[in-house]
């Protein structure tokens, strides 16, 4: 009897491992216990049975010892269980896309049934649990190795609500009507590690051999991964599937080595992502707009009952609906998703100790190290989505969002542009693929982040600060369930193949109240990671030549800056400020002029005032500068004018055609046209309480709409590459007394110096490498019709030795320590206030 039973569980194991003999078979009835040892497994039926993507393929798995234990008299209400001591397995990620499978139908259900039929033996195998000791993966590319090692694994069948259940029928839900299921399986793990590296078997030819060979290691603990699937109870196919993965907490500790190789193994891994991805898209993609055509009319799939019982069974009665049917309504999703939720990142990004010629001479940063901390991190991706769907079924996601009005007003004005350009062919063809538009969407959240500044060996733990952080006050005043950072991305096309353009991809970015510290030292330091990668991983010539136009737009609410003054040579000036705080209530940066009131005749009026006005009309000339980058006076700036007049014309209509030459498929975001637009900003001092009790104001409120124009004439050297013209809305107001003239004077010095010295760090780090970039030039154009400067002077009179902590010598050296004629010859009583009027 019980070789009888090993020839028949080698017969149907032979299909999954290979050289499998009844030797290695134990078989124990009664009990329902069998074991099985050093089994090897079939790399190319595990590879098909578990639908891996085209890139990946399994070249060797082996398992050392399972133990079965199946429950015969309660196969309904109690899972099988397989108990694995280890798993190795050996994985190759390849360029080389692997063909799909012959056949459509699901590969676990072919080789379970050769009939493809749908009955017990299946819901008795989708109830299984699986728990594995140790599993064990190791892959290799063409550039990169490593290994991915999952402690104590678990696969077990749950209830809707992710419970623990006690009966195996409480962990699916069937719907008759629509002849689905629900099926609720969640993975966990108490360890994961991950490892990679650079190939050292990589010949010198090939880039970035020697630089990025620095191991990467990734550590986390108690993880857990949540499937729903739905399935069809008819054949067995699988419909749609939602899969979570939850973490708890990621530390990371990465070096500028380490920091290197995860760029360029992301960068790997992503293309072969995208090439297997752009194989696939279209069949999916046409597959998912048939099930959602489907879910939204409320009508079965190909998975409902034969015509011949359908036809045979009388139509449903009208009346109350089975608590099955609500509780798979309740529980069902549309459309295939994938999502990630991480409690807390912490990411420690350190520089190595080096010493020599690593550093400009005035480098004061040993050893500086970064700190930024995530909390509530979640990602959520729906590959299939019907682009005019709503998005109700979302998980977290609130149907009406500034995202998805923004995306309405977009595909509407480009299928008005589409129209009207296309010929009549190609216009009946759009207009049956228009309802079909498919959109990859990827939504990111963040409920906060805290980026430190930078510190180094000398830095005290208590000293150190926030160099961005959230405004907790501002915060309190926003909606309880509305996330710091929330970002949407959106990525067009049809299903199946189709030559039609479609829309550019859009992004849109808002992020509710920030605090941002202009740490100096920080900027400094970042430049220099910046420099690093770029320099090593060959990318400081990647520019925007090369990317493809995308609407952005970005919101930000309430934020806040705040630039520290510099530290002053004279002590005991309590009445100096020690910050400029800068406020604004909404600010909107976009390339995508549709929309927002913002109207491009506005930035053609303000180019037609700047090019009549006496600054362009004759040349200047201010002390000892070099204003050669200025188009003052030239021909090329009135031609530059002219033809910044077409560009905004064309970009504000987004035409397609030979009248204007733009094409926003073919435009690169190089030539994109920006515009910032905010809502009133005021600036104000803030210093001791004592004199300052509560901030005083530097600049009143003041709303400005500022464009950035990219350089239109390339072949033109004199021009600037970035042209800003800045224009505020009513007229600018500004208050400050000495002291915070002082201060306001030596911030701008410091500023000044501080741009000299990354100028110089930029020419010391590129100077190492082979090709050097070209300078950046950047013009600046204010329109203002009118200021008004308040001066405030003291009325207490001349000044004496009591008045103040500090001597009568440092407070006439104080008062001196004014540049320009504006210093004082005399100390005599002043009035309160005195106003300038002064037009520019």
């Amino acid at each position: 009897m019980a070789s009888l039973i090993k020839n028949q569980i080698v017969k149907h194991l032979s299909k999954f491992a290979k050289n499998l003999t009844p030797d290695q078979i134990s078989v124990e009835i009664l009990r329902g216990k069998s074991e099985l040892k050093n089994i090897e497994l079939n790399e190319d039926v595990l590879t098909d049975a578990l639908e891996l993507p085209a890139w990946l393929k399994i070249k060797k798995a082996r398992c050392n010892r399972i133990v079965v234990r199946v429950p015969w008299t309660r196969l309904k209400s109690a899972p099988v269980q397989l108990f694995i001591d280890e798993v190795t397995v050996q994985v190759e990620l390849s360029s080389e896309m692997r063909p799909p499978p012959k056949t459509a139908t699901n590969m676990l259900s072919a080789y379970s049934a050769s009939d493809n039929s749908y009955g017990f033996a299946n819901r008795v195998a989708e109830g299984m649990s699986l728990y594995i000791n140790t599993l064990e993966m190791e892959f290799t590319s063409e550039m990169f190795g490593g290994s991915i090692m999952l402690s104590r694994l678990s696969i077990e069948s749950r209830t809707p609500g992710w419970h623990t259940a006690t009966d195996l029928r409480m962990t699916r839900i069937a719907d008759s009507n629509t002849n689905e299921a629900l099926l609720f399986k969640q993975i966990s793990w108490q360890l994961l590690r991950v490892e990679a590296s650079a190939r050292r078997d990589r010949t010198d030819n090939q880039p970035y051999g020697p630089t990025i060979n620095a191991p990467l290691r990734l550590i986390t603990s108690q993880g857990r991964c949540r499937l729903a699937v739905k399935k069809s109870t008819v054949d067995g196919s699988v419909i749609a599937g939602r899969i979570q993965v939850i973490l708890e907490d990621i530390l990371w500790v990465a070096t500028l080595p380490q920091v290197r190789s995860a760029i360029m193994f992301y960068r790997h891994l992503m293309e072969l992502v995208n090439k297997a991805a752009e194989m696939t898209k279209a069949e999916r993609a046409q597959k998912a707009w048939r099930e959602s055509v489907h879910a939204s009319a409320g009508t079965p799939t190909r998975t409902q009952a034969p015509p011949q019982q359908s036809q045979q069974q009388a139509p449903p009665k009208p009346g109350p609906i089975p608590a099955a049917s609500a509780a798979f309504k309740h529980f069902d999703f549309r459309q295939t998703s994938y999502h990630c939720y991480i409690g807390k990142i912490d990411l420690h990004l350190c520089d190595d100790a080096h010493t020599g010629p690593e550093y400009p001479l005035d480098w004061d940063i040993d050893s500086g190290a970064l700190q930024v901390t995530l909390l509530k991190f979640a990602l959520d991706v729906y590959p299939y989505h019907l682009a005019a769907g709503d998005r109700s079924h979302w998980v977290r996601y609130k149907n009406q969002t500034q995202f998805s009005k923004w995306v309405t007003e977009l595909l509407a004005h480009y299928k008005n542009v589409l129209t009207s350009t296309l010929d009549g062919k190609k216009q009946q063809e759009m207009k049956r693929l228009w309802p079909q538009l498919m959109s990859q969407s990827c939504v990111v959240r963040m409920d906060d982040i805290i980026v430190h500044c930078v510190s180094d060996t000398s830095t005290k733990r208590d000293s150190l600060q926030k160099l961005i952080s959230s405004d907790r006050d501002a915060m309190a005043s926003l909606p309880g369930d509305q996330p710091l950072i929330h970002i949407e991305f959106g990525d067009f096309y049809y299903p199946g193949h189709s030559d039609l353009p479609a829309p550019p991809s859009c992004s849109h970015i808002l992020v509710s109240p920030l605090r941002f510290l202009l740490d100096l030292r920080t900027i400094r330091w970042m430049l220099y990671v910046y420099h690093d990668i770029c320099n090593t991983l060959d990318l400081k010539n990647g520019g925007l030549d090369g990317v493809p136009h995308t609407d952005v737009r970005i919101e930000a609410l309430m934020p806040k800056m705040i630039i520290p003054a510099p530290n002053n040579v004279h002590l005991h000036q309590p009445k100096k400020p020690s910050q400029i705080v800068i406020q604004l209530s909404t600010v909107i940066l976009t390339n995508c002029l549709i929309g927002d009131n913002i109207d491009p005749s506005a930035l053609k009026a303000a180019a037609t005032r700047l090019s009549d006005s006496p600054l362009f009309k004759s040349t200047l000339a201010v002390g000892n500068r070099d204003l050669t980058v200025l188009p003052m006076g030239t021909a090329a700036f009135g031609s530059y004018m002219a033809r910044l007049c077409e560009v905004i014309a064309s970009q504000s209509q987004y035409n397609v055609g030979p009248t204007t030459g733009h094409d926003y498929k073919t435009d690169s975001a190089a030539s994109d046209l920006w515009c910032i637009k905010t809502s009133p900003v005021w600036i104000e001092f803030s210093g001791s309480p004592v004199y300052y009790p509560k901030p005083m104001p530097f600049v009143s409120d003041a709303p400005w709409t500022v464009f950035a124009v990219p350089n239109v004439d390339k072949a033109n050297a004199n021009l600037p590459d970035v042209f800003l013209l800045a224009e505020p809305q009513v007229p600018i107001k500004v208050a400050l007394d000495h002291y915070q003239y002082l201060q306001l004077i030596r911030t701008i010095e410091a500023v000044s110096k501080f741009v000299d010295m990354l100028d110089a760090d930029e020419k010391f780090f590129t100077n190492k490498s082979a090709d050097v970039s070209p300078t950046k030039s950047l013009v600046l154009a204010c329109s203002l019709d009118r200021i008004e400067v308040h001066l405030l002077l003291p009325v207490e009179g001349p000044i004496s030795q009591f008045d103040d902590r500090s001597s009568t010598t440092s407070k006439s050296l104080d008062l001196l320590d004014v540049p320009g004629p504006l210093a004082p010859t005399g100390l005599k009583p002043a009035p309160r206030t005195t106003e300038v009027h002064s037009g520019v």
